[in-house]
């Protein structure tokens, strides 16, 4: 197999990262795991000639995350009932109100890439 040895490697955080929120802890462990293992890996692939590998960090956009992809677990516990419901709240208010548009983001990782 023939490896070209370029290349640039875009990985997708969340600004949850940075700036966790209430009752997405989970979700926001796995993006700041996400970028230790990219951090890591830009000085494994560094060897193969991929010289870069960027985090990007974006905001809440315009998709169907917030409504029907968004699945809350059936079993509540009663000290979390709160933060629950709080959280659900706050998702519903999103769906469709996010300031993030898809093709917008898709556009500057493109230019992030060819720059």
């Amino acid at each position: 197999m023939h490896c070209s040895r370029i290349g640039h490697i875009l990985n997708i955080s969340l600004v949850g990262r940075v700036v966790s929120f209430s009752g997405a802890r989970i979700y926001c462990a796995t993006k700041f795991a996400l970028e230790e293992v990219s951090e890591t890996l830009a000085q494994e692939v560094k060897l193969l000639g991929i010289k870069k590998v960027t985090i990007i960090e974006p905001g809440a956009f315009r998709t169907d995350f917030s409504g029907r992809s968004i699945a809350f677990s059936g079993q509540m516990i009663a000290d979390y009932a709160e933060t629950r419901s709080k959280t659900i709240e706050w998702n519903q208010s999103l769906e469709g109100k996010q300031l993030g548009a898809p093709a917008k983001a898709a556009a500057a990782m493109i230019e992030v890439v060819e720059s």
